[in-house]
């Protein structure tokens, strides 16, 4: 199979689980999995959580409005801290490979 690319380097991928982690331990995970990447690639950080995780008590991984608040805080350091450190772009998945074939 062909390598699919993304703004003319090969992709490396790594997915973000917000709810396994502090923002700032997300933040400090997302710099070391960046710093890991060969310098010819683009690294792709792709932060997944299903939306029934941001309303209480419609997922078992947040029951409560204080969790759901710790999904969105985490999400909100972990944003800030990538766009005060580095070029991002948010992209979705349906944009993110060139060429792909559905």
């Amino acid at each position: 199979a062909p390598m699919r690319m993304l703004l003319g380097g090969p992709i490396e991928k790594m997915w973000v689980r917000p709810l396994r982690g502090t923002g700032e331990q997300l933040a400090a995970w997302a710099d070391a999995v960046i710093a890991s990447w060969e310098p010819d690639s683009t690294p792709v950080l792709n932060v997944m959580f299903h939306s029934v995780e941001a309303i209480a008590a419609a997922s078992p991984y947040t029951q409560t409005e204080q969790e759901v608040c710790g999904l969105l805080g985490g999400l909100e350091h972990l944003f800030e801290h990538l766009r005060a450190r580095y070029r991002v772009a948010p992209v979705g998945l349906a944009g993110l490979w060139e060429g792909a074939g559905a």
